[in-house]
């Protein structure tokens, strides 16, 4: 069995073709599906429980207790990309939500989640949003603050009227699973090249 000291790269390290993304546009697809089988959902579980870090392949497969081959030859069948894509995927949603569900600083966000410095949690965040996480924080915060009157803006507000509003409004924002940014996703599929496109690795039935 192969030890945590085995060598390799760091997931903070994202790839910067366009798989990163079209994971992004198709989140929901690819991690609200009923698992194939007891692995499928213990390598998604493990994916979750090591958001906050860095968590590399080796640990991962030590953890599933196979060798990393075949885990990578299984997470790329389940889902259509790499291992090292869907940890990705989940760290960076667990990132997004917490830029929606607070006002913590980008530095404390990046710690908190297991990135050796902001700039690290930028590169990586980007390279499945394209966008910064100041930028994504910024337009789903003006998105939230002119959702029911498109006329009011937040420079109507005092500090406290907006941040009362804000409170209100992420937890909602929340549990539609960044609802926002699916929107502009949608189209964002479209236009990838059918081999960018959703996988067909991703054919199980989601939860009614």
């Amino acid at each position: 069995m192969p030890t945590r000291k085995t060598k390799s790269f760091l997931l903070t390290r994202a790839p910067t073709s366009a798989s990163t993304r079209s994971a992004w546009s198709h989140r929901n697809q690819l991690l609200e599906c009923v698992p194939s089988e007891p692995l499928h959902a213990r390598f998604i579980e493990l994916a979750r429980e090591h958001c906050h870090e860095t968590y590399r392949e080796p640990h991962t497969a030590v953890d599933l207790r196979v060798g990393v081959r075949h885990m990578t030859r299984l997470v790329t069948r389940w889902f259509g990309y790499s291992p090292r894509v869907v940890v990705g995927l989940i760290r960076v949603e667990s990132v997004a939500r917490g830029l929606i569900t607070s006002r913590r600083a980008m530095k404390e966000l990046a710690a908190e989640h297991g990135y050796p410095s902001r700039q690290a949690m930028n590169r990586h965040f980007r390279a499945y949003t394209g966008v910064l996480p100041a930028a994504f924080r910024k337009r789903v915060t003006q998105s939230v603050m002119s959702g029911n009157d498109p006329q009011k803006s937040e420079n109507g507000l005092s500090p406290e009227a907006r941040n009362d509003r804000m409170d209100k409004s992420t937890s909602q924002l929340a549990a539609s699973t960044l609802v926002e940014e699916d929107r502009r996703d949608e189209s964002t599929a479209k236009s990838l090249p059918v081999s960018q496109s959703r996988p067909d690795a991703v054919r199980t039935r989601k939860h009614s």
